[in-house]
Protein backbone atom coordinates (compact mmCIF):
# COMPACT_ATOMS: atom_id res chain seq x y z
CA UNK A 1 0.00 0.00 0.00
CA UNK A 2 1.30 3.64 -0.93
CA UNK A 3 0.78 5.64 1.98
CA UNK A 4 1.26 9.68 1.94
CA UNK A 5 2.87 11.22 4.94
CA UNK A 6 1.24 14.35 6.17
CA UNK A 7 3.59 16.34 7.57
CA UNK A 8 6.12 16.04 4.68
CA UNK A 9 4.40 14.41 1.80
CA UNK A 10 6.56 12.02 1.47
CA UNK A 11 5.44 8.88 -0.08
CA UNK A 12 6.37 5.56 0.62
CA UNK A 13 5.83 2.12 -1.38
CA UNK A 14 6.37 -1.25 -0.62
CA UNK A 15 9.93 -3.27 -2.36
CA UNK A 16 7.08 -4.80 -4.44
CA UNK A 17 5.23 -1.97 -5.59
CA UNK A 18 8.69 -0.33 -6.80
CA UNK A 19 9.78 -3.59 -8.78
CA UNK A 20 6.18 -3.69 -10.44
CA UNK A 21 6.89 0.09 -11.12
CA UNK A 22 10.52 -0.65 -12.31
CA UNK A 23 9.03 -4.03 -14.46
CA UNK A 24 5.98 -1.68 -16.09
CA UNK A 25 8.76 1.09 -16.67
CA UNK A 26 10.84 -1.44 -18.62
CA UNK A 27 7.98 -2.98 -20.55
CA UNK A 28 6.93 0.38 -21.80
CA UNK A 29 9.93 1.00 -22.81
CA UNK A 30 11.06 -1.65 -25.02
CA UNK A 31 7.70 -1.67 -26.91
CA UNK A 32 8.13 1.92 -27.54
CA UNK A 33 10.82 1.02 -29.22
CA UNK A 34 9.36 -1.47 -31.73
CA UNK A 35 5.73 -0.24 -31.79
CA UNK A 36 4.88 3.42 -33.50
CA UNK A 37 1.46 3.44 -31.12
CA UNK A 38 2.59 4.84 -28.20
CA UNK A 39 -0.57 4.66 -26.09
CA UNK A 40 -0.73 0.96 -27.18
CA UNK A 41 2.97 0.22 -25.74
CA UNK A 42 1.98 1.97 -22.24
CA UNK A 43 -1.28 0.05 -22.55
CA UNK A 44 0.61 -3.30 -23.34
CA UNK A 45 3.19 -2.87 -20.92
CA UNK A 46 0.71 -2.38 -17.91
CA UNK A 47 -0.88 -5.34 -18.79
CA UNK A 48 2.13 -7.52 -18.86
CA UNK A 49 3.59 -6.34 -16.08
CA UNK A 50 0.10 -6.74 -13.95
CA UNK A 51 -0.56 -10.37 -15.44
CA UNK A 52 3.22 -11.46 -14.75
CA UNK A 53 2.37 -9.80 -11.34
CA UNK A 54 -0.67 -11.55 -10.33
CA UNK A 55 0.36 -15.24 -12.05
CA UNK A 56 3.11 -14.51 -8.83
CA UNK A 57 1.16 -13.92 -6.22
Amino acid sequence: MVRQNADTGFVSATEEQLRLRDKIHDNIALLAQVMNNLKEAIRIGIHQAKNNYQTKN
